[in-house]
């Protein structure tokens, strides 16, 4: 049976062929779906993948910063391995810099 891999934040992208690139390499082994698609489904199917492919983690919004370390607190506390990209070592905006560390802390 295949590991469930969820990609953040989606399986596929229209302008960014990271992603995709990425889906092709793991396909084969892995049951891949995109946190796009799950979070549609509900908690229980958001918890159900083996491994988070986070990419772009660091992009946040003000009202989503609580919910984001809320859900790396959880997957820790389930034991779920966490894969996190950084694309970027700080965002490209200013304004969410401080943000962003609070994310950093809660991954590293």
């Amino acid at each position: 049976m295949k590991k469930k891999v969820i990609i953040y934040p989606a399986r596929h992208s229209k302008h960014n062929l990271y992603i995709d690139n990425l889906y092709h390499t793991i396909c084969d082994e892995y049951d891949v779906v995109g946190y796009d698609e799950v979070k549609k489904q509900g908690v229980k199917s958001i918890l159900s993948a083996d491994i988070y492919h986070l990419n772009w983690y660091e992009n946040v919004k003000k009202a989503k910063v609580f919910k984001k370390k809320i859900f790396i607190y959880v997957l820790k506390l389930l034991n779920k391995k966490i894969i996190w990209t950084v694309h970027n070592n700080v965002p490209h905006e200013e304004n969410v810099r401080s943000k962003y560390i609070k994310i950093y802390e809660v991954l590293s």
